[in-house]
This record gives C-alpha cells, sequence and structure tokens, in this order.
C-alpha cells in the first residue's frame, strides 16, 4: 500500500523528500490512532471492572439486608 502510494505521490511531480515525510507523517498518525485504540479499550475495561465491583458491593449490602 505504501509503496503504491510512493508510486503515485512520485508521479504527480512531488520530490521524493516530501513523499518520504507524507509517509512518515501517515505512519506516526496510525501509530497514534492505534495508541488512542489502546487507551480506550483499556478504560472501557476498567468501566466494566467498576461495575461489576458495585454490582458486587449491590448485592452483599442486599444481602446482609434480607437476612439481618
Amino acid at each position: 500500500m505504501t509503496l503504491l502510494l510512493f508510486h503515485i505521490i512520485a508521479d504527480s511531480g512531488i520530490s521524493v523528500k516530501w513523499v518520504n515525510v507524507i509517509i512518515v507523517g501517515d505512519i506516526v498518525l496510525i501509530n497514534v490512532f492505534a495508541s488512542y485504540e489502546q487507551q480506550r479499550d483499556n478504560l472501557m475495561q476498567q468501566s466494566f471492572n467498576l461495575e461489576q465491583t458495585n454490582y458486587g458491593i449491590q448485592s452483599v449490602k442486599d444481602t446482609k439486608t434480607v437476612v439481618s
């Protein structure tokens, strides 16, 4: 994909230096996006864990109330 992009951009008359800058910029953006996706997934997992913990705590409180 990147090689094809390189040829398309190079054929448009842009210097090889700028083609490399564009490709490196694309790679950086892809890595940043992947990092953000990982952070999102981690936050979603933490949120789920908190919800499960709160559910467990509430269940214990409800059981205590019923037994008392």
